[in-house]
């Protein structure tokens, strides 16, 4: 299969089976998602896109969906123990899935995430994102 390939920043996406990471430099995540808000990529992107994006741009190949991506890593709960590059899921909606929307944490209780307004930094600590706020998971062994 081959990979969809966006343009600025170039990105390559593979969409499939994640693969098992070992070591996942979340800074790095973070800072690149970051970059992303304020200079968007010229592909318009879905939230869960957008992560897998970010993520591939450091080497790391994740599932295409917001619920693939909820499985890939360990949970975490407690949103003040959310590190920079933890993907942080939400729920929305009357959808019975059990999360909606993905975003990237990029540090002080705020994630990179891509929304219906656009690309923007989100706080999951409080307000709507708070409310809504399921879980974290954290990519990789780290």
């Amino acid at each position: 299969m081959q990979p969809t390939v966006y343009g600025k920043p170039q990105v390559e996406i593979q969409v499939g089976e994640s693969t098992p990471v070992q070591s996942v430099d979340g800074a790095q995540a973070a800072s690149i998602a970051r970059d992303w808000v304020a200079h968007p990529p010229a592909q318009d992107l879905d939230a869960s896109a957008f992560v897998q994006a970010v993520y591939g741009s450091v080497g790391v190949t994740l599932p295409r969906t917001v619920l693939e991506q909820a499985g890939i890593g360990r949970r975490i709960y407690d949103s003040s123990q959310i590190l920079p590059g933890d993907l942080v899921f939400f729920h929305e909606g009357d959808s019975s899935d059990p999360v909606t929307f993905v975003a990237i944490a990029v540090g002080d209780g705020q994630a990179a995430a891509r929304t219906l307004h656009g690309y923007q930094l989100i706080n999951y600590t409080s307000g709507y994102w708070a409310e809504h706020f399921r879980f974290a998971v954290r990519v990789g062994a780290r």
